[in-house]
């Protein structure tokens, strides 16, 4: 999906739906009830400041579409807290993100508490009048991305091939329900927060830049929980799953390689490092990054020396040392690659 038909119908939802023809949601309402705390609009929707009595914090609503909408929670209670799950009583497909800290998912059919983990992905799918509830904990701060899709109601593809789509989701929703609970957890993932924590920055002085920012980054993360989705499904089918302490490794030696992209890293360096088999190691690299041990390497360095080029006084070959490569030549081919210009040149125009 380009980013221009991205753009187009985010136009076209501003155009149809402004800021004065969208209704505050009544799970907005619901939850103004419980937490106390004062509604304001915002660029596409609108926020609940929680009252100080009750804690710190807001919940946001964004309106992208009919029959899709996005919930980011930011909030630390001053008392235990338990609030529905669904944001209407209809069926949803619910795609949850924890940015940080944890909160438990409770299905009405079962009396368990599923925890909701830091940098983890989960999937559920909520009938129609079912009574889900999310359970939060006093002085715990909690930031999580909630992507609700109800999916006989999503339009955005009916210039597409519908029809598939709805099959996608219908056997998204088959799989969930054959699980032995109903909250499915996928892997850990860090593209989600890299994504969410980008949307953070994204600011402007113009309303509609901002509102762009936004409601097509929103569309990002949704793209990538769909990702996250099938990637977890079909390592799974492979019999390649990895154990949560193998991925909180993995992550672990993905900030390592960035914080020091000029050592010699190897897969079989960190194969070393950190206990793990190198076939396992590359699984997790794709799981969470979409990309090999070495292609991941690569891209981290690419970006330091992007940085280095535009905001400091090094020369080229000064950058290439400083990212841990020895050869000029090889550099300049893979940047040329990534940014389509020459180092050089990238830095002069600038």
């Amino acid at each position: 999906m380009s980013s221009f038909t991205i753009k187009n119908s985010i136009m076209t939802n501003i155009t149809k739906h402004g800021l004065s023809t969208i209704e505050i949601p009544a799970y907005l309402k619901t939850l103004q009830e419980l937490l106390s705390g004062t509604i304001i609009t915002t660029n596409g929707g609108f926020t609940l400041e929680l009252d100080t009595n009750t804690g710190v914090g807001n919940i946001s609503y964004t309106y992208l579409q009919k029959g899709l909408q996005c919930w980011d929670f930011d909030i630390e209670l001053a008392s235990d807290l338990s609030i529905p799950a669904a944001v209407e009583d209809k069926s949803l497909l619910q795609f949850f993100y924890c940015l940080e800290g944890n909160c438990y998912y409770q299905s009405e059919d079962f009396e368990e508490y599923l925890p909701i983990e830091e940098l983890y992905a989960g999937v559920t799918y909520s009938a129609t009048g079912q009574e889900d509830r999310i359970h939060f904990r006093k002085g715990n701060r909690v930031r999580f991305n909630v992507m609700c899709l109800q999916h006989k109601e999503y339009g955005f593809l009916t210039h597409l091939d519908s029809t598939l789509f709805d099959q996608k989701v219908d056997e998204l929703i088959v799989f969930i329900n054959e699980q032995s609970k109903p909250f499915y957890l996928n892997g850990l993932n860090l593209s989600i927060r890299e994504q969410l924590k980008f949307i953070g920055t994204l600011k402007s002085d113009n309303n509609i830049a901002n509102i762009l920012y936004e409601h097509g980054g929103s569309y990002l993360v949704f793209g990538k929980f769909i990702e996250q989705f099938l990637t977890d499904t079909k390592m799974r089918s492979n019999g390649r799953v990895l154990f949560k302490r193998e991925l909180k490794i993995i992550t672990q030696l993905s900030d390592y390689i960035k914080d020091q992209p000029e050592l010699r890293h190897s897969i079989s360096n960190l194969s070393l490092r950190s206990g793990i088999p190198p076939k396992k190691l590359q699984n997790g690299f794709k799981l969470m990054h979409n990309k090999t041990v070495a292609e991941y390497i690569r891209n981290v360095r690419l970006e330091k020396a992007e940085v280095l080029l535009r905001t400091t006084d090094l020369n080229v070959s000064e950058v290439v040392y400083s990212i841990g490569l020895t050869s000029r030549s090889y550099f300049c081919k893979i940047f040329r690659d990534k940014y389509h210009c020459n180092p050089s040149d990238y830095k002069s125009n600038l």
